[in-house]
């Protein structure tokens, strides 16, 4: 066994000789009033933290293994409703898709119905923990054609309960999100009475290289957003304008990150002169590409100028 020679500080105070009796590493000394506790008591504290990491990091490259490669250029299947047909048993004769094919991915909406089974194994306790399995097994299967190289990019928005033919359907909606920031794109799926998909809506767009770099690089901050808005109503200096709903977005076309605004003005706080400007800002150089007017008068009157002009 290992053995540490402890020196007791008040015999070295007198000079005296270090203790000729080793102690085993690891056993609490009390010295001073004070309780020292060596080497393989800090192991003890971090070996659980070490192991808990290690055990994410194999999930989570399982789980990435366990997922198709994204290709470029991107592919469509020749025909997609033979495409599910051939994965999945039970899929209606009902498909609606624009879809297109871009080399950076799809483009467009997807319908799909039937009675989808992932072939993945579904565990969970209650009925929407099962539809949540579900649901996002389905969306693993099919991220090649989803274009998702990166499951954790999808996040749940919404999932929601009613009742409808046969029983229960849990509806669940999904976000995509890239560089943390949300992305155009959209997937709904429905689990119906017997636990099967019987809908799918999705809203794709491509996922260009530009965009992963773009999400990376520094933009202006809301603040200067807010003042840029601001700007554009200096005058009259009779306006009154409030700037809400200020966030930031990922888009799939240049500048890849925008700022969006809504500004609600009043000319001399009469609602009738007022108008709500929704606001598009490259977030990077901080330039207006575009300013709608969703103006709502009391009386409308369509030769009126717009205040968002």
């Amino acid at each position: 066994m290992k053995h540490l020679w402890i020196k007791g500080s008040t015999k070295k105070d007198k000079g005296e000789a270090p203790s000729p009796f080793p102690l085993p590493i690891g056993e609490r000394i009390k010295e001073r009033g004070r309780i020292k506790i060596y080497k393989h008591g800090i192991w003890f504290i971090l070996m659980p933290i070490l192991l808990l990491s290690l055990f994410s990091q194999i999930a989570i490259a399982q789980d990435e293994a366990a997922m198709p490669q994204v290709k470029r250029p991107y592919k469509l299947p020749p025909n997609l409703l033979q495409y599910f047909k051939g994965k999945y048993v039970h899929i209606d004769d009902f498909l609606t898709s624009n879809v297109q094919e871009t080399p950076n991915g799809p483009l467009g909406n997807l319908g799909l119905r039937g009675n989808i089974k992932p072939t993945a194994e579904i565990q969970g306790e209650t009925r929407e923990e099962r539809a949540r399995a579900i649901a996002m097994a389905f969306i693993r299967e099919e991220a090649a054609l989803f274009d998702i190289s990166n499951i954790e990019e999808i996040r749940e928005r919404k999932i929601k309960t009613d009742m409808g033919y046969g029983g229960e359907y849990t509806h669940l909606y999904y976000d995509r999100y890239i560089g943390g920031l949300l992305f155009g794109y959209d997937i709904h799926i429905t689990i119906g009475p017997d636990e099967t998909i019987t809908h799918v809506g999705a809203s794709l767009v491509p996922t260009p290289p530009e965009l992963y770099q773009a999400v990376t690089k520094e933009t202006i901050s809301k603040e200067q957003v807010i003042k840029i808005v601001e700007r554009v109503f200096g005058a009259p200096k009779r306006a009154t304008v409030k700037v809400l709903k200020v966030a930031k977005f990922a888009t799939w076309r240049p500048p890849y990150v925008i700022w969006t605004a809504h500004a609600s003005v009043f000319i001399d706080s009469v609602y009738a002169s007022a108008a709500d400007c929704a606001f598009t800002i490259n977030a990077f150089t901080g330039d207006i590409l575009s300013r709608i007017d969703a103006r709502r008068y009391l009386t409308y009157d369509p030769n009126r100028k717009s205040l968002c002009d």
